[in-house]
Order: structure tokens, then sequence, then C-alpha cells
């Protein structure tokens, strides 16, 4: 892929969502998943982690810790790419018994849980 170009727009969108938005918006926290899920695809599995973290942690707060957009799943599958299977599947079970708790087990969503 174009990880270099794609890596330049998430960081110019990351830029101008802090300056407008400031650092506790949701899209704040999209575009920290975004930059997050394109270093993981490039391997970057500790650099992906630090800002699946920082979008967890904006999340969390806004929308609390059993809403379905708090994205355990990609933590679960950078921790599992990094060997961290234990870590791994508490972050993958948590999201999956989010996601069927609040979007029932036929949801498009609750199947990648499932792949995952």
């Amino acid at each position: 892929g174009k990880y270099e170009e794609a890596m330049k727009m998430f960081d110019s969108a990351l830029d101008i969502r802090l300056d407008k938005l400031g650092n506790r918006h949701e899209l704040v926290a999209s575009s920290y998943h975004n930059i997050g899920t394109a270093l993981g695809a490039q391997g970057k599995y500790e650099e992906a982690m630090k800002m699946f973290d920082s979008a967890l942690d904006i999340r969390l707060d806004k929308l609390g810790n059993r809403h379905p957009d708090v994205a355990y799943h990609n933590i679960g599958t950078a921790l599992h790419r990094q060997g961290k299977y234990d870590e791994a599947t508490k972050m993958l079970e948590n999201a999956l018994e989010i996601q069927l708790d609040k979007l029932g087990n036929r949801h498009p969503n609750v199947s990648w849980s499932y792949h995952n």
C-alpha cells in the first residue's frame, strides 16, 4: 500500500482536528485510530498501540466502557500480532461481549469480532 501517503494525510487530519476541536473530541480519537491502523498494517505494532491507546482513552471518556465504538478489538489484534496472546484474548473477548450486548448477534460488526 501507499502507507507514506496515507500517513501524511492522517497526520494532517489529526493536526487540523486537534487545532479546531481540541484533544478530547471523538474525531481526534478517529484520527488516532486511523493512524494506528496504518501503523499496524506496516507491522509497527508498538507505535500502533500508542495510537489505539490514545483513541481508547478519548472514547472511554466520551462514550463509556460499554459502547460498541470503544475499539478493544483493534488493541486485541495488535497484541495478538505481537504474540501477546493472553492479553489479546481478553481484549477480543471484551469487544465481542460488548458488541453482542449492544448490537445483537446478527450485526455485521459482530461477525468481525468472531473473525478476530
